[in-house]
């Protein structure tokens, strides 16, 4: 009977099982079709987004449809360039126009510059900061300086000789010498160099000569101001000194050993320094001249360039002695203030009228120191009384 009972309860029990199976197939389809619509919906979202059209299956969840490909920004369209005319112009800042350069004149050419703004034809490069008063141009002004007598070199604006005339005739003061009297000429070196000395100096008479360095600080201001109260001006050389190298003799000195092609840049940059001399001073001290090659090949160089030249070496060598007495050369006769004392100085400048009654024509030099200076103008107060004639120094060097 119990056997029969377990048998009847088993088919009882087995819908059951079957329900309960079928439940969860249920839930595992409920679970899967969750999981697959969320992802096409999002891929649905962002297909719409975008414009496309899509559709959705419901059982699987796929999304169909033009995929969505990003697409990058197309550029935008340039803007079409203007044809070329002929009125364009460029709207950049091109700032203010150049200064117009002028190109130098080829060598040995006369420099085209006013002869009135001749202060820039000359080098600057000793220049000073303090400022002179330039003499204005009085009655015994010399004659102002010539553009036709200028010539442009590769160092350089230096004098040159003309069709008509030289820079010596041109720029000495002109002086009319009468019959056999005696003539003596002085020579103060070194205007420029003391300011306030420099400014007595220019107040001896007008017959005095000045002979300036080419390392004085605004060199052509003083030449104007000597040049502009009658004042006959010369330019001192630069040259290897006795106790070289010792003494330095600057960088435009001419020096013994100098072969003709080195020496001759230094030569044309002193000239170049100023302008309106009347021709050059070998200082005393030197040792150039001892050479007879290097003094005739500085005496040929003034004769080039038309200038006189004076000497104030002493005693010469007989060689350079003969080279310096030719026309328009001039050997200095003393140096009066080698010792600074003023029975000294006047002895040399007794001296020096001797030589002149004796001689015809005599050239002292002397520095610009204050003693100097009062000596000088003692001295000339005497000539009167000697029957000796003050002259420019460019008078000694005539008639060789």
């Amino acid at each position: 009977m119990q056997d029969d009972a377990g048998a009847a309860a088993q088919p009882r029990r087995f819908p059951y099982v079957l329900a309960a199976i079928a439940g969860l197939l249920l839930l595992l389809t409920i679970v899967f079709a969750a999981v697959f619509f969320t992802s096409g919906e999002d891929a649905s979202l962002e297909a719409l987004s975008n414009g496309q059209r899509v559709s959705i299956d419901p059982q699987t969840g796929q999304v169909s449809g033009n995929p969505y490909t990003p697409q990058a920004a197309a550029p935008a369209a340039e803007a079409p360039l203007a044809a070329p005319g002929a009125n364009d112009q460029p709207t950049f800042d091109v700032g203010a126009p150049e200064e117009t350069v002028t190109e130098t004149p080829p060598t040995n050419t006369p420099a085209p510059t006013p002869a009135d703004d001749i202060a820039s034809l000359v080098g600057t490069q000793n220049d000073a900061v303090e400022t002179i008063r330039v003499e204005p141009p009085t009655g015994a002004s010399l004659a102002p300086v010539q553009q036709d007598l200028l010539t442009q070199t590769d160092y350089g604006v230096i004098p040159a000789s003309s069709y008509t005339q030289t820079p010596f005739s041109a720029y000495r003061r002109p002086y009319t010498v009468s019959g056999k009297t005696p003539k003596v000429a002085l020579i103060v070196m070194g205007l420029g160099n003391q300011k306030a000395l420099s400014e007595e100096a220019i107040k001896l008479p007008v017959n005095v000569s000045f002979s300036l360095s080419p390392y004085a600080p605004q060199i052509q201001s003083w030449m104007e101001s000597a040049r502009n109260t009658g004042h006959e001006a010369w330019l001192e050389l630069s040259a290897q000194p006795a106790d070289f190298p010792a003494s330095d003799p600057g960088p435009l000195a001419l020096l013994s050993d100098m072969q003709p092609e080195d020496a001759l840049p230094r030569l044309y940059r002193t000239l170049a320094t100023a302008a309106g001399y009347a021709g050059l001073v070998l200082p005393p001290g030197e040792v150039y001249s001892d050479t007879p090659a290097q003094a005739r090949w500085l005496s040929e160089q003034a004769e080039k360039q038309g200038l006189g030249l004076i000497v104030a070496k002493a005693p010469l060598n007989a060689a350079a002695k003969a080279v310096f007495s030719a026309d328009r050369r001039a050997i200095v006769t003393r140096v009066v203030d080698d010792e600074l004392a003023p029975n000294a100085i006047r002895a040399q400048f007794e001296a020096v009228a001797e030589a002149a009654s004796a001689d015809g024509c005599a050239i002292a030099l002397m520095r610009q120191t204050p003693l100097s200076l009062a000596m000088a103008q003692e001295w000339i107060d005497t000539l009167v009384r000697q029957q000796i004639a003050l002259v420019p120094a460019s008078v000694c060097t005539e008639g060789k």
